[in-house]
């Protein structure tokens, strides 16, 4: 009964609006440990927190990217548009978005946990997962070589502007020197219409924390398995 308390708090409080089901949660013991360790935590500091679009039965926006192919005829690179349908329609998928190229957490640990579970994820079903971050095509062209990732697909996110679009832009001027990125977050999509996201609190801009712990490959294959096991 107490843990039904305490979800029923937390949704009220709105520190957990990206779950839907909240038996999936009670079934995750790493995530139920977070939200009870965080929860006295996060509920005085609710007012800092920015709220994002990106949550279940949210469509993701018609957008535009740039991308870096090998052009077989001159052996050469050349860049192509590849749009939102592209990647996401009639396709099961994971996103997740990082903070930036080449940044610790991101190379050690979030990037190459998707990459290693990769295999996993296809036995349940997933199509593609994409790992998406405020850079230019050619820095995560580099940074895809030199983390060896053979198949996560990289997105460059230039402008920001796709970031933005899902509300998962952060300000990181003052405390890091970043300027507009992309906060740290994972999200399972079918046919291009988000069906959970798992999402790091709190989330705010400045953020002198950078806080990884429930966007990682580990989290989302553990609520996958709970989500398809019907299914495979």
């Amino acid at each position: 009964m107490r843990i039904f308390s305490l979800l029923f708090l937390i949704n009220i409080l709105n520190t957990v609006n990206s779950f839907s089901d909240y038996g999936l949660i009670c079934k995750n013991p790493k995530l139920m440990e977070y939200y009870k360790k965080k929860y006295e935590f996060y509920k005085d500091k609710i007012d800092d927190e920015k709220i994002s679009v990106l949550s279940k039965n949210f469509e993701l926006p018609s957008f535009k990217f740039k991308e870096h192919i090998l052009d077989t005829e001159s052996n050469s690179d050349k860049i192509i548009d590849k749009g939102t349908n592209d990647y996401f329609k009639d396709k099961k998928c994971i996103l997740f978005g990082l903070p930036g190229a080449f940044t610790p957490t991101c190379t050690s640990q979030h990037l190459p946990g998707y990459e290693k579970l990769y295999d996993e994820f296809k036995e349940l079903g997933i199509d593609e997962i994409y790992c998406i971050s405020v850079n230019d095509i050619f820095v995560m062209k580099k940074w895809k070589e030199y983390e060896n990732i053979n198949k996560v697909k990289l997105i460059a996110d230039g402008t920001c502007s796709f970031t933005k679009a899902i509300g998962m832009n952060v300000n990181w001027v003052k405390e890091r020197g970043f300027g507009e990125r992309s906060w740290r977050y994972s999200a399972y999509i079918e046919n291009g219409v988000v069906i959970n996201t798992f999402i790091e609190r709190p989330f705010k801009d400045e953020s002198v924390e950078d806080p990884f712990e429930v966007s990682d490959a580990e989290t989302m294959l553990s609520y996958l398995k709970e989500k398809l096991r019907v299914k495979v």
